[in-house]
């Protein structure tokens, strides 16, 4: 759109020749500047220059906007004009953008002050222009960009001033687009390089991944052992490993024993792994759940020594999946030795086997019995199965062996000292699964016939231990006084009880009545038929009458203290043979 110039009241500027020179020298100079913005500013500074303006600009558009903006600006008295965007249809500029031709406009009579027209355009008042024209920077139909020049006093627009402003935004095109061109390529090579880099980190994770996995298969081809597995991940980590079962005992530690795993540390492990199935990774410490299936074996604890990585934490899930085939061959191989020293239990204690083949299965078990030999029975609130596997650790460390038989853990070890053996085992079997433990020992014993005769004392002697109320401890039957005197080899029980007691049984059976429950409660309640009186939920004065009767049928002198103490140990052992 050509807008009419009304040159009624204007100064005609004094005409201005343009040669070949000067424009060569702004194009070389255009040409010299090392991107976008440079070319701009060169351009408009020329523009300004070989045309004598106030003020040049080079308006670009922004299509998502309909706006145009100044890229570039020579003369400007405000900042305004880099800052605004002025709508396509309400500038000079947009008028270019629009129609695709130069453009000319000046304030006149007839058509008023350029303020008046284009009052949408902020940069017109701020700038105080008066005349103005512009033309196209075109690639075939593409209009690129504006380029104008403007003055702040009256001024006929010279036909020369467009020529100049044409030349020049012909020689700007192909500048523009080889810098367009040259950053697109930058950008490309840029956007490739970043994808070599991207590449090339995941091609060295995968190396270093590859190389953790043949660490790995070679730990759980050749060592076979879950030591040997921690020993692998310290020297990939640093800093130390433990892998622990749901009770959280150790089954394998390497590294800087001064930096394991605490107890707060060990309960959150399990806590977490009974609940999860991948790695919790935070920082430097790792929980990995180890699992056959969907049964959760262990824990593996890494304190490493750094910060793990993505790959790192992938490497950890490798780790667990070899843990979980070491720990189930460490537990085929447990279960078959287990069943193995059950059978020879039950095969010596039950049967009674003793011939020249003996020794040689005793030896492929890894017992001696060619010398001495004592019989421990060991009762824990734990499982069956993890008490089995304590003591038999346990056991070993003295040369013996122990498996489940018949409601306990039997143990036998090399030795002469029963009572020293029983504490052995208690402190080893109390430590490893950190709660109390009953371990009952007899012996020592010369043949294997004799084992059957010394596992029966013991179980007997740990059966007195509970009757006596203990809850952890080690004993023989010589450590437990008159219970052992009584239980031990040689002895009668039942012939102690009769003689002592038996009226009064006697009387409860023909009568069905309850004597030997209250005296024994009564006893227990420390003599006192009040305290007695609660428990048996009776009034008082019917404790007190069923003690006349026991009074009538066991003498009337049953309440001395060395009676009394008789009377006591035969109704506990009393209790203690019908449990």
């Amino acid at each position: 759109m050509s807008l009419p110039v009304d040159d009624g009241d204007a100064t005609v500027g004094p005409a201005r020749g343009h040669g070949a020179v000067e424009l060569l020298d702004a194009v070389l100079h255009m040409a010299t500047q090392e991107d976008r913005a440079g070319l701009h500013q060169a351009l408009v500074d020329r523009a300004r220059s070989l045309t004598g303006a106030d003020s040049a600009a080079l308006h670009l558009l922004d299509p998502e906007r309909a706006e145009t903006r100044v890229a570039a600006v020579a003369g400007a008295i405000t900042a305004l004009s880099t800052s605004v965007g002025v709508p396509v249809g309400e500038s000079p500029p947009g008028a270019i953008f629009l129609t695709g031709m130069p453009a000319s406009a000046s304030s006149d009579r007839a058509h008023g002050t350029l303020e008046e027209t284009w009052a949408a355009d902020p940069i017109i008042s701020a700038e105080r222009i008066v005349a103005s024209t512009g033309v196209p920077l075109r690639a075939g139909t593409e209009v690129l960009a504006a380029l104008s020049i403007a003055w702040r006093r009256p001024h006929r627009i010279d036909p020369d001033e467009i020529d100049v402003l044409h030349r020049l935004a012909a020689h700007a095109v192909p500048l523009i687009r080889a810098h367009e061109r040259a950053e697109t390529a930058a950008e490309d090579a840029a956007t490739l390089r970043a994808a070599f880099d991207r590449v090339s980190r995941q091609y060295a994770e995968l190396q270093r991944f590859h190389e953790a996995d043949e660490q790995l298969l070679e730990v759980a081809m050749d060592d076979v052992t879950l030591d040997g597995l921690a020993q692998a991940v310290v020297a990939f980590f640093g800093g130390c490993v433990a892998v622990v079962d749901l009770d959280t005992r150790q089954l394998a530690a390497a590294g800087r024993h001064a930096s394991m795993p605490d107890a707060p540390l060990l309960d959150e492990a399990v806590a977490y792994a009974r609940e999860h199935t991948l790695p919790h990774v935070d920082g430097a410490v790792a929980l990995v759940p180890v699992r056959a299936a969907d049964e959760l074996q262990a824990v593996l604890i890494v304190i490493a020594s750094r910060s793990l990585d993505p790959t790192e934490i992938r490497i950890l899930s490798r780790v667990s999946a070899v843990a979980t085939v070491l720990i189930t061959h460490d537990v085929y191989v447990n279960s078959a030795g287990e069943l193995a020293r059950m059978e020879f239990f039950n095969d010596v204690f039950d049967i009674g086997v003793d011939d020249q083949h003996l020794p040689r299965r005793a030896a492929s078990l890894g017992l001696d019995v060619r010398g001495p030999m004592c019989v421990a029975c060991v009762s824990s609130p734990r499982s069956r199965k993890q008490l089995a596997e304590t003591v038999h650790t346990a056991a070993r460390s003295l040369g013996g062996m122990a498996a489940a038989y018949r409601g306990t853990v039997v143990a036998i070890f090399p030795g002469e000292d029963p009572e020293q053996g029983a504490r052995e085992l208690h402190g080893a079997v109390a430590g490893g699964v950190d709660h109390p433990a009953l371990v009952a020992a007899a012996g020592p014993v010369g043949t294997v016939g004799e084992w059957g005769s010394a596992q029966r004392e013991a179980l007997r002697c740990l059966q007195a231990m509970t009757s006596l109320d203990r809850q952890d401890g080690a004993a023989t039957m010589g450590s437990l006084g008159f219970m052992g005197l009584v239980l031990g080899p040689g002895n009668d029980p039942q012939r102690f009880i009769d003689a002592t007691i038996g009226a009064l049984l006697a009387y409860d059976a023909r009568r069905s009545s309850a004597l030997e429950h209250t005296l024994l409660t009564f006893l227990d309640c420390g003599s006192s038929s009040v305290a007695a009186a609660e428990p048996l939920h009776v009034h008082v004065n019917t404790v007190k009458q069923r003690l006349e009767r026991v009074g009538d049928l066991l003498g009337p002198d049953w309440r001395a203290p060395q009676r009394l103490l008789e009377i006591h140990l035969a109704l506990r052992l009393r209790r203690l043979l019908s449990t």
